[in-house]
């Protein structure tokens, strides 16, 4: 019985699959919610992130809660019912000389984003050149075109793994366009101080390998500590360079220094490991978010059932047709941050999300997380059996996936309402996108 347990037990890890949507959401949720709590419970002490921290049980009880009912929703049976009697539109094979019509409009388009932002000064993150080009009307429509980069890299990259698979020699030719673009997208997210804007490109490419070809865990091992131990603390230093004078401090000063006030006066090779670790620590710290929402009335936060209003104006007419088209609560991360009181008073930059368990909380309460969390796992599996799993990997399917993948896992920190209407409307362009892909006219090449 045993040597059978075991089997299965080794059979399951070898299968696992790190980018199915539900395996990748639960371990980011522990990651965001346990990880400090748990090195703060066996005495992991870093300057820092966990001075005086008190591990939030009662915030961890609501967390367990919904996380055991987004496991429930995803491994239950009803999310794969409803997808194999969902008609699927996406089983089929693309036209390769219309591959090359969209990559290319597609890439340029993603391109022409990148030289508006940095003409209309757009670009930089904490220093922003044009505060303004945020509040434009046509600001919306530049956020989606960003988009285009990845979906020309996903392109590029699934073209060049089916070629290949196939034998077609043109593969290196697509393996050459996926890499360009790949390097091109880090290249432009690094000296924007973004972590997300190079972590995604990286991401995207383990993602389109693990589904068509054999990958290997020690590479995605590898470049986990390189962005735990050189692109966290990089985006720490480069959003924030006074921050290196903070890991000067003596220790005898440490109880005295606030979580979230960290006085600035030259860092030492003695405290690197503090830094280092801090840099990552502090950014996944999403249980203390968690718990400053328990602490604060939740009308005070939100009022009841606003994510639904949110949503429907976030789908609704972009800025430049609809004029006045008031702030979605994405946009507010930052007075959100203030009236939680994690950020500083003077700080008017950082955002700040409720994450996804939080904003169910804030709108409909206990009930909220209950079916919430539920419901997210049907849809997360949904998504994943109806767009890879039914359709046996097909191109059009795994290009939609992924950039689903990527969205809701960004999500996951901020507000439901806008994420959901971003995959409404991502859904829309790349809908149109596959139907181009597959249309034959008449050509079998």
């Amino acid at each position: 019985m045993n040597s059978i347990f075991f089997k299965w037990l080794k059979a399951k890890i070898l299968n696992f699959n790190l980018f199915e949507l539900g395996n990748s959401v639960i371990l980011y949720y522990l990651l965001i919610f346990y990880l400090v709590p748990f090195l703060a419970l066996i005495g992991f002490s870093i300057k820092f992130t966990l001075i005086n921290y008190q591990i939030p049980w009662q915030a961890l009880g609501y967390l367990t809660l919904g996380l055991g009912l987004l496991v429930i929703g995803y491994f239950g049976p009803l999310a794969r019912y409803l997808a194999e009697k969902t008609p699927n539109i996406f089983i089929g094979s693309w036209n390769l000389k219309r591959v090359k019509i969209a990559f290319w409009t597609i890439f340029s388009l993603g391109i022409v984003a990148k030289i508006i932002r940095l003409i209309a000064g757009g670009y930089f993150i904490k220093y922003n050149l044009n505060p303004s080009f945020g509040q434009s009307a046509f600001y919306s429509l530049i956020g989606y075109l960003d988009w285009f980069g990845y979906i020309a890299l996903v392109i590029a990259l699934i073209n060049y793994c089916h070629l290949k698979k196939i034998g077609n020699k043109d593969y290196r030719i697509w393996k050459l366009l996926a890499f360009s673009v790949l390097f091109i997208e880090i290249a432009y997210g690094i000296p924007s101080c973004s972590r997300v804007a190079v972590i995604v490109p990286i991401l995207l490419y383990f993602l389109i390998k693990s589904h068509l070809f054999k990958i290997k865990y020690w590479e995605i091992a590898f470049i986990a500590a390189a962005i735990i131990f050189v692109l966290f603390p990089f985006g720490n230093i480069c959003r924030n360079p006074s921050i290196l004078s903070a890991y000067q401090v003596i220790k005898a000063d440490i109880n005295q220094i606030p979580a979230f006030n960290i006085p600035v006066s030259s860092i030492s090779v003695s405290n690197t490991r503090d830094f280092l670790a801090d840099s990552f620590l502090s950014r996944i710290n999403q249980a203390s978010v968690f718990s400053k929402i328990l602490e604060v009335p939740r009308d005070v936060l939100a009022s009841y059932g606003s994510s639904l209003s949110n949503f429907l104006m976030t789908l609704g007419p972009p800025r430049f047709i609809w004029k006045d088209k008031p702030l979605s609560t994405n946009s507010l991360g930052n007075d959100f941050g203030h009236q939680l009181g994690i950020i500083s008073p003077e700080d008017f930059t950082t955002s700040v999300g409720p994450t996804i368990i939080g904003d169910f909380y804030i709108n409909f309460g206990i009930p909220g997380i209950i079916f919430g969390m539920f419901l997210a796992g049907i849809v997360f599996r949904f998504i994943y059996n109806y767009l890879v799993k039914l359709t046996a990997v097909s191109s059009s399917g795994l290009l939609i996936y992924s950039i689903f993948w990527i969205q809701i896992l960004q999500g996951m920190e901020n507000w439901t309402a806008p994420v959901l209407a971003g995959l409404m409307k991502l859904f829309v362009i790349l809908i149109i996108i596959h139907f181009f892909l597959i249309y034959k006219a008449g050509s079998k090449s």
